[in-house]
């Protein structure tokens, strides 16, 4: 998502909703596009989910082994996913939560906005925002963070707007020859200033 500085959206131009089984389908033509997926980490350009028919947010590829995520729970039981949309129900994308850690009660966070014409509008900023207080207020995490490129200035700066902070370079090295590229890693706590501005008032 870098380009031109982002504008804001209002909190109540997005909503959250569990996956719905239409959803796969419009998910996996984003994926079809090498800059959608370079955007969503963890992919590449290269990536295999356009030869999985099995695919859905929150899972990694067959030949990654992951599972399914648990969906429409209270609770998320290792991984959740919530659709982004808008408030007239046109689809943008998804944000997930990865790898919950249930002791420490902390996980990694994910989104993409699978239209690059909607990149820059403020959603995704109100997307992690829903995202954030879900998390902290109704699942009880403590922590959360992520990684996004080096070179997604505008992805990182609507992640500070959201009260993430960047804690470390993580240098991909001679990984770059697999497609793989140097990270921020990006954290944020529960009940830190930062945060509570982020999205303080909301219930």
């Amino acid at each position: 998502m870098d380009g031109p500085a982002q504008t804001s959206a209002p909190s109540d131009a997005v909503r959250l909703r569990p996956l719905r089984p239409g959803d796969r389908g419009r998910f996996l033509q984003w994926m079809q596009s090498p800059e959608v997926r370079r955007h969503y980490l963890g992919i590449g350009a290269g990536g295999h989910v356009v030869d999985d028919p099995e695919w859905i947010p929150g899972q990694a590829t067959a030949a990654e082994g992951a599972r399914r995520p648990a969906l429409g729970t209270g609770r998320p039981a290792g991984c959740m996913v919530r659709a982004i949309e808008t408030a007239d129900g046109r689809l943008l994308g998804w944000i997930e939560l990865r790898d919950v850690n249930w002791r420490r009660r902390s996980g990694e966070m994910r989104i993409c906005l699978g239209d690059p014409t909607t990149w820059g509008c403020g959603y995704g900023t109100a997307a992690i925002r829903l995202f954030l207080h879900r998390a902290f207020s109704v699942w009880g995490l403590c922590g959360i963070h992520l990684r996004v490129a080096t070179w997604n200035e505008r992805a990182v700066r609507a992640y500070e707007r959201c009260g993430f902070r960047r804690e470390a370079r993580l240098c991909a090295g001679h990984r770059m020859a697999d497609g793989l590229e140097d990270l921020w890693l990006m954290t944020v706590e529960a009940g830190s200033a930062q945060v509570r501005a982020a999205i303080g008032g909301r219930s």
